[in-house]
């Protein structure tokens, strides 16, 4: 009886939902509150009645006709919007890997843009020279001017390097000598500031410079002499004459150029032993001569 009850209800529900769409959210609300009405009330029957199924109570009984399914009801209305929530925590994260992608291939060349206005002029420095022009026509020839009349000469300026060194020492008597024995002379034609010495028979240097050298010595009888121009005791260089019979004259010679510093010294010396001999007199066979040719 009252699953019978029930299914009769429904239909009434159905078929007034189905008549006027219009009344379909209060139906649906008397819908829900009927059949919670159902429920509590089968509910407090099931309760005082002693146990059965539906289809013990209901045995005998005719099958109602199954209700036709209803149309999709339509959508509810928007709800109140709720309140905000609390912000989250604003925690940044870990930094990330660095990938290992391939580098792209370049994109293509974009349009080139339109030229913009020209600015103003900069206060900067002046630009570079620009290309020289061209030559132009050649000018009238002017009218030659009067010559100036000729300036007093100036006076003698200083002399940038005016020192001098120079000597000439002149044998006048035949000398016999060993090896390393001096070669002596006993007159001097020319000593400027007397860097030649007739006591030691020696140059000796006062200004640094670049010196020119030269002797020439006679020889008469036989006799062969070996003279050594030396600096400092170490041989520059040696000339040597020979002569044979009682009758016979010779003259050797040689000259140097050398590089001086202050305080070298400079002299002619034997290089034989046995007694050789240097012939000269009044005439003057032999001589030793040196001068600065320039100062350093």
């Amino acid at each position: 009886m009252v699953c019978t009850q029930q299914n009769q209800q429904y239909d009434i529900i159905i078929n007034i939902a189905f008549t006027d769409h219009k009344m379909f959210l209060s139906i649906a609300f008397l819908t829900i509150t009927v059949i919670s009405s159902l429920v509590s009330t089968q509910s407090q029957q099931t309760q005082n009645q002693p146990e059965h199924n539906c289809n013990t109570c209901c045995q005998g009984g005719v099958p109602g006709t199954p209700g036709h399914n209803g149309l999709p009801g339509r959508d509810g209305r928007d709800g109140m919007r709720g309140d905000k929530g609390e912000a989250g925590m604003n925690i940044k994260g870990d930094k990330g890997d660095t990938g290992f992608g391939e580098i792209g291939l370049p994109g293509p060349q974009g349009l080139r843009g339109e030229k913009g206005d020209q600015g103003l002029q900069g206060v900067g420095l002046p630009g570079k020279t620009g290309p020289r022009g061209p030559m132009g026509p050649e000018g009238n020839q002017g009218i030659p001017g009067r010559a100036g009349t000729i300036g007093m000469k100036g006076e003698k300026g200083d002399c940038g390097r005016c020192r001098k060194s120079a000597f000439t020492a002149v044998k006048m008597n035949a000398q016999t000598g060993n090896v390393d024995d001096v070669v002596t002379f006993q007159e001097i034609t020319v000593n400027i500031d007397g860097h030649f010495s007739l006591q030691s028979n020696k140059f000796t240097c006062q200004i640094p410079g670049i010196y020119v050298f030269m002797f020439s010595m006679g020889v008469y009888r036989p006799t062969q002499p070996h003279i050594m121009l030396v600096k400092n005791d170490n041989l520059v260089v040696t000339a040597l004459a020979h002569t044979t019979t009682a009758t016979d004259f010779d003259q050797t010679s040689n000259s140097a150029i050398l590089n001086l510093e202050a305080g070298d010294q400079v002299w002619l010396k034997f290089g034989h032993q046995n007694g050789h001999k240097l012939h000269s007199h009044s005439y003057r066979f032999s001589s030793f001569s040196g001068f600065l040719l320039y100062e350093i």
